[in-house]
């Protein structure tokens, strides 16, 4: 129940059993009931926003578990003659996170739908319960600095930008965890350290300052921030934890600060497109290295001056050795028509330039574009055509993968590279069309061959398919992992022509139950068979000399 708040238990109610209200995210508070005897096993597991409970005295048991992974049930109010003990794991963990446990009145306190609390002299921010989605946080507690609990804000899918005031000193571990729609966040100069996993899977944000009294940004602080682009980290900073921008896939340009010491392991990896790294550091950053945390490891340009990336009219370029490549799109349009050329050049499509962009709708690239670097636009499951000119020689694996809605691609006559998995997971390309002139490619019954006879890309338009006959001429099947996954299909023709079945070609097509081959049981023996090529397959039969259509 994801938007549960608060609960009443009524005395009239005698037991609550096991899973009851198990992972009811905004659960907030609880008040149980003078009646209630019995809490079952994993009744309140996993409510992660649970800040306060109140055991009425005739609870006499509480289940195994029945409050685990509550981190921020920071007070238990206990009229019950239980004993409940603060960091016990007994009793169902309900006095394990507690700061207090007692059998008064609460001691949270909220204002204007802030939830604070005191202890041990620290003021805590637990969380919001309010309705605003543009957030500056209070400027103080009772004219008091006061730090964000650990998992104050995580899974609030509402919240689009949040200002940090100065009072605050600390963010703690996995307080925006998982805030899909934070696009920016402004941290005030008060902070001294970003805790573990802070913005880990904010997957809008793209706006980052930090404050410049800020000493170390710890692990996983924000891992998988997909659409973040750069970050400027303020010369405070000393160390980077581990992990602590892993896969931000769009991330293009990182200045490392001069007061960096320490950049722990894997912190970038995953940043594909991190092309600019400006090093004001002592650190001995290098191109393709995965040292201090792969930093450089992806990077076209390492530099201490300033940034070379452009910024035209919201796409980012960037020119190295010579060579032009569109990096991403910043923009909001959904119908794109790709800058004609860069200063009056080609460029090339950098690989995961519009990667997991679930907005656009259609894009036509222009003659002066040369290739489309691997995973371009990859996951972009609004998008339904695309248009490839004859300036294009190369499509990189991937490519358009995961593309749902793409539902037709012509292949000019300049394409002579096409990588694996292209158009993979294109679950509504009904078409692929090669213009005639074409070396290399060619197209039958708009599935993609190579003109030496290799079998690429059915998968495509063939997910729904329930049989396939494969044309005389091919004599390899694979290459792209051609009927991966097409679990409909349950009978498949193969020439004899053919001498090779190419890696995970026929992989989980788990209603294959014919193979009905043209040759003879030596010839199928001898043909050369990939890794998994039959993995999770039905049971199929292989029929022998099959004369039929």
């Amino acid at each position: 129940c994801d938007s549960l708040t608060s609960i009443t238990i009524p005395n009239s109610v005698t037991s609550i059993g096991s899973y009851a209200f198990d992972d009811c995210d905004n659960l907030t508070s609880v008040v149980i009931g003078n009646s209630v005897t019995s809490i079952g096993s994993y009744a309140f597991d996993d409510c992660d926003n649970l800040t306060s409970v109140t055991l009425g005295n005739s609870v006499t048991s509480i289940g195994s578990y029945a409050f685990q992974y509550c981190g921020k049930l920071v007070e238990v109010i206990n009229k019950s003659s239980l004993n409940i003990t603060k960091g016990s794991d007994s009793n169902g963990w309900v006095g394990y996170y507690a700061f207090y446990v007692h059998n008064g009145e609460s001691k949270i306190v909220n204002k204007a739908g802030y939830l604070f609390i005191t202890s041990d002299g620290v003021n805590y921010l637990l969380g919001y319960t309010g309705n605003n989605t543009a957030l500056t946080l209070p400027s103080d507690y009772n004219g008091q600095n006061y730090q964000i609990y650990k998992s104050a804000f995580c899974y609030n899918d509402k919240i689009t930008s949040v200002v940090i005031p100065d009072s605050v000193t600390s963010i703690g571990s996995s307080p925006f965890y998982y805030c899909t729609s934070l696009t920016s966040v402004t941290i005030g100069n008060g902070v001294t350290s970003i805790g573990n996993y802070t913005f880990r899977d904010c997957s809008s944000l793209t706006s980052v300052v930090i404050g410049n009294s800020v000493t170390t940004i710890g692990n996983y602080a924000f891992e998988d921030c997909d659409s973040l682009t750069s970050v400027v980290i303020p010369d405070s900073v000393t160390s980077i934890g581990s992990y602590a921008f892993e896969d931000c896939r769009s991330l293009t340009s990182i200045t490392i600060p001069n007061s960096v010491t320490s950049i722990g392991s894997y912190a970038f990896s995953g940043c594909k497109k991190l092309v600019e790294v400006i090093n004001k550091s002592t650190l001995n950053i290098t191109k393709g290295s995965s040292s201090n945390g792969w930093v450089g490891y992806y990077a076209l340009e390492i530099h201490n001056g300033e940034s070379k990336i452009v910024n035209k009219a919201g796409y980012l370029f960037i020119t190295s050795d010579g060579t032009n490549y569109l990096l991403c799109y910043t923009g909001t349009d959904t119908t794109l028509t790709l800058p004609s050329d860069f200063n009056g050049q080609k460029y090339e499509i950098y690989k995961y330039a519009f990667y997991k962009n679930n907005k656009i709708t259609s894009v036509v690239i222009p003659d002066s574009v040369t290739s489309i670097g691997e995973w371009a636009f990859s996951y972009c499951s609004s998008l339904t055509s695309v248009t490839i000119p004859n300036s294009v020689t190369s499509i990189g694996p991937g490519a358009f993968y995961s593309c749902k809605n793409l539902t037709s691609v012509v292949i000019p006559d300049s394409v002579t590279s096409i990588g694996s998995g292209t158009f993979r997971d294109c679950d509504s390309l009904t078409s692929i069309t090669v213009a005639e002139e074409n070396t290399k490619y060619k197209s039958i019954d708009g599935n993609l061959y190579s003109k030496d006879g290799k079998m690429l890309i059915q998968y495509a338009i063939g997910k729904t398919a329930t049989s396939f006959t494969i044309p005389d001429s091919v004599t390899s099947i694979g290459g792209v992992e051609a009927f991966r996954d097409c679990d409909s299909l349950t009978s498949v023709v193969i020439p004899d022509s053919v001498t090779s079945i190419g890696d995970y070609a026929f992989f989980e097509c788990s209603s294959l139950t014919s193979i009905k081959y043209r040759g003879t049981e030596t010839q199928w023996n001898a043909i050369s068979k990939g890794s998994d090529w039959n993995y999770n397959t039905g049971n199929y039969t292989i029929t022998y000399n099959y004369t039929g259509e």
